[in-house]
């Protein structure tokens, strides 16, 4: 793992431990299958998370796009870019 991409990778790590909270407490409020009542902390912490945890998620990937893509040349161009993710995403998906 690089240097440069530690805080990203710490703070996917984060949101994913965020994004567990947020689902499991879904299941305490009035929509979920176990209620306690007026749990009004605990619907606030799901609106809390639900509330940026994915625009963090495009943001991070956002950077690490720009910091592969602009920053260190991995990729020569898109169409490179787009065969490479393809060949890593979709060739796994049909096989399996």
């Amino acid at each position: 793992m690089k240097k440069q991409y530690n805080s990203c990778y710490y703070s996917k790590i984060i949101l994913c431990l965020l994004t567990v909270i947020g689902h499991s407490a879904r299941l305490f409020t009035k929509q979920g299958i176990i209620y306690l009542g007026d749990s009004s902390i605990i619907e606030k912490i799901f609106l809390i998370i639900y509330g940026f945890h994915m625009p963090c998620f495009f943001f991070i990937a956002g950077l690490i796009y720009y910091k592969c893509y602009h920053e260190n040349q991995k990729y020569r161009n898109s169409y490179s870019f787009v065969k490479n993710k393809a060949k890593r995403l979709l060739v796994p998906y049909y096989v399996i």
